[in-house]
């Protein structure tokens, strides 16, 4: 038995433990303990600050990931033009192609922080707490409730963004599916959140 943090660490020293008691109260305990952290629990409750600084820093990390990237394809490909110059082509062809893949997760990762964001600067920023359940329709309407105006496209482009977050949350494309998700996709969304949140902020001065 050992601690690791606020961490009880016994499956190593007493699995038999572990085990007897899996249909028990004592083994949920035990479980709630060895495999989440109660720092990671303060996260449900947290209130975090937004600004529309972390809609650029999200977009410039994702951007400054996606570069990476693409310096260690090319880094690779100089590699071997040296050491197999012969099958170069054959080689950087499959290296590419998942490199692909891997910048279309980049960007759906990207996208899924950007609307985080989002909701989080207008629920803390416009609303109140009891708006931090339900998805991004029950906030948007709530800014309407309080007198917010967003126009009937802004509000159904947000929706349809809103869908491609959902569908890539719960139903993404598998591993070495054809990803489309790029950077230009992406920025569109950056620029449409931070004009929304931009006016929002106008108009709550106006009010105050």
């Amino acid at each position: 038995m050992d601690y690791v943090g606020d961490c009880l660490i016994v499956v190593a020293a007493l699995p038999d433990r572990i085990c007897f008691a899996l249909g028990g109260q004592i083994c949920n305990s035990y479980f709630n303990r060895i495999f989440m952290r109660t720092e990671l629990r303060k996260i449900i409750e947290f209130d975090f600050g937004y600004s529309i600084r972390d809609f650029d820093h999200t977009f410039q990390v994702t951007k400054k990931l996606d570069k990476e990237r693409f310096e260690a394809v090319m880094k690779r490909q100089t590699e071997i033009e040296k050491e197999q110059p012969d099958l170069v082509d054959d080689i950087m062809d499959d290296i590419h192609w998942y490199s692909f893949l891997e910048s279309f997760l980049i960007w759906h990762f990207g996208l899924w922080r950007l609307q985080a964001i989002f909701e989080g600067y207008v629920v803390k920023t416009f609303l109140d707490d009891n708006f931090k359940s339900g998805g991004l329709a029950k906030k948007l309407k709530g800014l309407r409730e309080k007198g917010y105006s967003i126009s009937d496209k802004d509000f159904n482009e947000l929706i349809e963004w809103g869908q491609i977050r959902n569908a890539l949350s719960h139903f993404p494309p598998s591993a070495y599916s054809h990803g489309i998700l790029n950077e230009g996709d992406v920025e569109e969304y950056l620029n449409l959140c931070r004009r929304i949140v931009t006016d929002l902020n106008d108009q709550q001065k106006v009010k105050t």
